[in-house]
């Protein structure tokens, strides 16, 4: 699947962003928007609040009854659905509005499980307060909603740049520096998401950053060998200051392998 959602200067209109990364034990997380996306700012609430933080409202015609709102939610571990067999890491909703005249669609893809449960009510699931996690939120026109595409194979063939990558690891896949500017390059860690501090341990999100810049991706799968025949996903935005600001979390990387 495959996704470009470009934010360019005679469309700025057509799709705004919004992304939520909370590290580990912080209970609000820290937020962009793509209007203004110059700097990391606090989010307004925890994110245990259904009424004050920053995907709430986009949530509400999904945990609550709106007979304007249909959605499909999906999530490798969902809510309240014991034992799920799956090798897709897959998390997120698509949101579009039914009411005459709308076209208008949102699509947050996520790092939570369990998350959100329809129509029960807005719950944020516990145990996940003291991991990492990254929301992003993109609202666009129903009809430029298409389809979504994937490390090695597909990010860096189709970004044709070095990336430098942000996940949980194994002991097996190391970074890769062997192809001049089609580097795989590891992010170290811990790092800041401003004033926040992150790690890889307790962090459950995964993306990357190009060098050059200014394409951020969000991905589902973890930088490991085992997702090289495994279902994944990948969101790629380009736009400069969201670059920016995942870029500086990116300021320092490993060493490349002897």
């Amino acid at each position: 699947l495959k996704a470009k959602h470009k934010h360019d200067a005679g469309n700025q209109s057509n799709v705004h962003r919004a992304i939520l990364y909370k590290g580990p034990t912080q209970p609000n997380g820290k937020v962009l928007i793509s209007t203004a996306a110059a700097n990391w700012a606090d989010g307004a609430a925890p994110l245990t609040d259904p009424r004050g933080h920053s995907f709430a409202g986009s949530l509400t015609g999904v945990v609550a009854n709106d007979q304007d709102i249909k959605f499909l939610a999906y999530n490798n571990v969902p809510p309240a659905v014991p034992n799920v067999q799956t090798k897709s890491n897959s998390k997120g909703v698509i949101i579009v509005s039914t009411a005459v005249g709308a076209n208008e669609g949102r699509w947050i893809v996520h790092t939570v499980p369990g998350f959100p449960a329809a129509k029960t009510g807005y719950n944020w699931p516990a145990a996940e307060n003291a991991k990492g996690h990254l929301l992003i939120c993109m609202t666009i026109a129903e009809t430029q909603i298409n389809a979504i595409e994937f490390y090695k194979k597909v990010i860096l063939k189709k970004l044709k740049k070095t990336i430098k990558v942000w996940s949980r690891r194994d002991n097996e896949l190391k970074g890769d520096c062997r192809v001049v500017e089609r580097n795989i390059r590891l992010i170290k860690s811990p790092a800041q998401i401003g004033d926040h501090a992150t790690n890889i341990e307790a962090d459950e999100s995964n993306w990357i950053v190009s060098e050059p810049g200014n394409i951020f991706c969000f991905m589902d799968k973890p930088y490991a060998k085992s997702q090289a025949t495994e279902p994944a996903m990948a969101v790629c935005i380009d736009q400069n200051a969201i670059f920016a600001r995942f870029n500086a979390i990116a300021a320092q990387v490993e060493n490349c392998p002897q």
